[in-house]
């Protein structure tokens, strides 16, 4: 199952693919100089960085991947090799159908491989693995979710924001991340919506309605997730 990254995943994706291209480029350049032609390693490496610090598996990410890899590859052939008549980037796009067969391959697989890299796995890779969600049942998701309400309202009334990491409060914010195996998007949705209406509420009578709708979605969440 792909999922869908935040903001902060896909910066450090980002982040592990520059590191990754540098680092096949520079792995290029010294085999190059040692007779192995290897320019599959920048879309590769650059693949494998962005998949490993995701932390999930994502389509997405690995689209991007797949053409960042393919421009990494022609990016470090011409910086490499450039044309002896014209060594300038733009006769070097122009003619990227004079390459030699080697070449055109290896940029192809390194797109190839930067995007089945860069979809990462499900529960992340090292240095992101994640542990699988393990959905509590019966008495026990009562519990959770009565020490959960509790520390919500604590925190909303406090500053209007759900920020307790408690292992129940885990528990029952995890219940978003599988969302789309349950087909509860609407649910979900709700609960971002009022959450975000929340934190720009002041203290009253309104607040604490929306607040008893906030907690009572999670509670309906909770009991869709325990069937």
């Amino acid at each position: 199952m792909t999922e869908q990254l935040k903001p902060f995943d896909w910066w450090l994706a980002f982040g592990g693919a520059i590191a990754g291209a540098v680092a096949g480029y520079l792995a290029f350049l010294l085999l190059m100089h040692s007779g192995f032609y290897s320019l599959v390693l920048p879309g590769a490496l650059l693949g494998l960085g962005a998949g490993a610090l995701s932390g999930h598996k994502s389509n997405a990410l690995a689209v991007v991947c797949g053409l960042a890899g393919a421009a990494v590859g022609i990016l470090a052939d011409w910086h490499s090799a450039p044309f002896i008549k014209d060594p300038s980037l733009n006769f070097y796009l122009a003619h990227l159908s004079d390459l030699s067969r080697a070449s055109q391959f290896s940029i192809v697989a390194g797109a190839v491989f930067a995007f089945w890299f860069g979809r990462g796995r499900e529960g992340g890779v090292w240095p992101r693995r994640t542990a699988p969600v393990v959905v509590p049942t019966g008495r026990n998701m009562s519990e959770i979710r009565a020490t959960a309400n509790a520390h919500i309202k604590r925190d909303m009334e406090a500053g209007r924001k759900w920020v307790c990491q408690c292992t129940n409060c885990h528990e029952i914010r995890s219940l978003i991340g599988v969302d789309k195996t349950l087909e509860v998007r609407p649910l979900v949705r709700k609960i971002v919506k009022l959450e975000e209406q929340l934190e720009s509420m002041p203290a009253g009578p309104d607040m604490q309605l929306v607040l008893d709708e906030y907690l009572k979605a999670y509670d309906e969440l909770a009991e869709v997730m325990a069937k």
